[in-house]
């Protein structure tokens, strides 16, 4: 998280949510106490093995320019780690090595940008000295049938990213 510190909490107050203002001072807390709220990987690892199932987790590296006057560009600051930091990287090796899929999250604009799509994921088989199979496109973006062309060329067995991004279901 980032911005969404100031922003969710206003939004939760114009929907009067007081138990959702409560929950995200207590993450600001935990935050500032040096805890990393979204920092669940192990937790849902835990949860799975108790019921034997491996999921995939998909990484993304999000390069999208932001532009401080452009509120819709807001949204890829908050979407911003290196995955070449010793956390990120130690984790993904972790994952894979141990039975859980590590999937590429293309980028906002990668569902239209052959190239982009093609980096990204050579990218992270570097990191993870792996072939990466699955991806998801962020945002549930697609340009149908140019996005899937892209992820055919560059060899991917398979895309989760099914929902619409416009409407609840499918497209």
């Amino acid at each position: 998280k980032t911005y969404q510190w100031i922003t969710y909490p206003f939004r939760l107050l114009k929907k009067l949510d007081g138990r959702g203002i409560v929950n995200q001072i207590k993450s600001f807390v935990k935050k500032i106490q040096g805890a990393e709220p979204y920092w669940t990987f192990e937790t849902v690892v835990e949860m799975e093995k108790e019921v034997g199932a491996v999921s995939s987790f998909y990484f993304l590296q999000e390069k999208s320019p932001v532009r401080i006057l452009d509120r819709k560009t807001w949204r890829h600051l908050g979407r911003r780690y290196d995955w070449h930091a010793p956390d990120i990287t130690s984790l993904m090796r972790s994952l894979e090595g141990r039975g859980w899929e590590v999937g590429l999250h293309g980028s906002f604009d990668s569902f239209t940008d052959a190239e982009k799509i093609h980096q990204e994921k050579r990218e992270l088989e570097q990191i993870l000295g792996e072939t990466v199979t699955g991806i998801r496109q962020h945002n549930l973006n697609l340009a149908i049938p140019a996005t899937w062309l892209y992820h055919e060329n560059e060899h991917f067995l398979y895309d989760s990213t099914l929902g619409s991004n416009r409407c609840t279901g499918f497209r």
